[in-house]
C-alpha cells in the first residue's frame, strides 16, 4: 500500500509538472532517498507481479527526477545487474 501511495505522489509531480513537487522527493534525507531506492530495487526479483510494477514505476519515476540532476549516476547499471541476477 505504501508504494501505491509513494507513487501516486511521485506520478502526481510528472502529470502536474511542477518543479515546486520535486521537492517532495528532496525533503527526505540522502540517506533515506537511497533505502527508498535500495528497497524499490530489492522488489524487482519479487514473484508478486504488481509489486515488481509498483517498484519498476517508482524507480522510473525516482530515475527522471535524480538523473538529469547528476544524482543517481549508476542507474542504468544498477537497472542492468538487476535484470540479469
Amino acid at each position: 500500500m505504501a508504494s501505491i501511495v509513494f507513487k501516486n505522489t511521485l506520478i502526481d509531480w510528472q502529470v502536474k509538472k511542477q518543479p515546486t513537487e520535486m521537492n517532495y522527493w528532496f525533503l527526505a534525507s540522502e540517506e533515506l532517498r537511497n533505502q527508498i531506492k535500495e528497497a524499490m530495487l530489492n522488489e524487482l526479483g519479487s514473484e508478486d507481479d504488481d509489486r515488481i510494477k509498483h517498484a519498476s514505476l517508482i524507480l522510473a519515476m525516482i530515475g527522471r527526477v535524480e538523473i538529469p540532476l547528476n544524482l543517481w549516476d549508476d542507474f542504468l547499471q544498477v537497472m542492468k545487474t538487476n535484470a540479469t541476477e
